[in-house]
């Protein structure tokens, strides 16, 4: 999918042209209005932006780049709201016991999660549903997956996704629980194969830190782009948040709300451990 901003081809009675963002996704393509017109002499096609000749290019770049990513992100909670309803029609219609395969129980678990609002997890629940996806392990029944499955999963994660250690350590690990609440609720009745079997845990890497003399870089170029509502800014912005509020998790900074802010503190309760 790509989104840009596009002059469009047509003037307007006044001889003006519109800016328009652009989606081209799937082969098929949508126009999005931004409001603004200018003299065709005054775009930039290679860059996608208004030139300097326009006394106010600043503010209107600004506004142009701020559609784009507002645009940007509705197109992602459309897709987003379809994912779970999706998931919740598959569940209305399967009760827990008709779960069959490990897909069905990877969907199972993130809907749950999501209807607990547990963003960190879902989010790694789906990343290790779709790597069985695109092995087929998603269609293994419950009660068949064994060590071969076991070890065609590693095989895809190492060789063909090429997942790094620690990655293919946490997606094991998942799907470990997974399989354990399997058996816990009675969809398994045999063991899994991981019962007896260590993942082995990779090494620890050496740390990595940012100096305050990049911190401070990092909060200069949001100075300099305060006017700039982009996907870079707000992740810089949720990043330096997160430093600066004690190393709060992802999961919690997406979920914060204003309400959370009472008398200048930050009062919330952490998803991972309540």
């Amino acid at each position: 999918m790509t989104i840009q901003p596009i002059l469009w081809y047509r003037p307007l009675k006044n001889g003006l042209h519109q800016i328009k963002i652009r989606v081209t996704e799937h082969g098929k393509v949508k126009y999005y209005p931004t409001g603004i017109s200018i003299p065709k002499s005054q775009w930039n096609d290679k860059s996608r932006e208004i030139r300097k000749s326009n006394p106010e290019s600043d503010q209107l770049n600004s506004i142009i780049q701020s559609k784009v990513y507002t645009t940007s992100m509705s197109i992602n909670n459309r897709r987003s709201e379809k994912v779970t309803s999706k998931v919740g029609s598959k569940l209305k219609s399967k009760p827990l016991e008709s779960l069959k395969t490990i897909g069905d129980l990877f969907i199972y678990h993130i809907d749950t999660q999501n209807s607990e609002g547990k963003v960190g997890n879902r989010k790694k629940y789906s990343t290790v549903l779709n790597h069985l996806n695109q092995c087929r392990l998603d269609l293994v029944g419950v009660d068949e997956f064994d060590t071969t499955h076991r070890i065609e999963f590693n095989d895809y994660l190492t060789n063909i996704a090429r997942v790094q250690k620690h990655g293919a350590h946490t997606y094991n690990k998942v799907l470990k629980r997974v399989l354990s609440n399997a058996i816990e609720t009675g969809l398994r009745t045999n063991a899994h194969p991981y019962s007896g079997y260590r993942t082995p845990v990779p090494k620890s890497k050496t740390p990595r830190f940012l100096s305050d003399e990049k911190l401070n870089m990092m909060k200069e170029h949001l100075i300099n782009h305060r006017m700039s509502l982009n996907l870079e800014s707000v992740t810089i912005s949720a990043y330096l948040f997160s430093v600066y509020s004690y190393g709060m998790r992802f999961g919690d900074v997406v979920r914060l709300r204003w309400t959370d802010i009472k008398d200048n503190y930050i009062e919330y309760v952490m998803s991972k451990t309540d």
